[in-house]
């Protein structure tokens, strides 16, 4: 297996409208919460655990691609440790499981983030 083969191409999506709602969002999910509130809404987390999946990025890489996301978005960005803490109790099964299955066939990924739903597609390449 060549170099090529090893990488997992793939676009991000995010829709304008998950942006201009996060502070709603992130009220949504600090809602009747005890403690310090959350800086990141559970999709957003849920999107970060995702790309750590499909990608096999640490913690500390993950924070990284975090700022780098924030540069572009202004959506925050949490430390590796944080982050490592939400993605754990975070509900993501199934998505995780159809990731998986996706990184194995022969397909580019897409992951698109809109104010109301987190999807991951796959497109089948045309030039093989």
């Amino acid at each position: 297996m060549n170099e090529k083969e090893n990488i997992i191409r793939g676009v991000l999506v995010i829709e304008a409208e998950f942006i201009r709602k996060y502070h709603q969002s992130l009220k949504l999910n600090n809602k009747g919460k005890k403690g310090r509130p959350f800086k990141l809404s559970e999709r957003y987390i849920q999107l970060l655990a995702l790309i750590r999946q499909l990608y096999g990025l640490p913690y500390r890489e993950l924070e990284i691609f975090a700022k780098r996301l924030s540069e572009i978005t202004g959506l925050p960005y949490g430390d590796y440790s944080g982050l490592r803490r939400r993605i754990i109790k975070s509900e993501l099964d199934p998505l995780i499981q159809s990731s998986k299955e996706l990184i194995k066939s022969d397909k580019e990924l897409s992951i698109i983030l809109t104010a109301s739903d987190l999807k991951l597609l796959s497109i089948t390449h045309i030039n093989k």
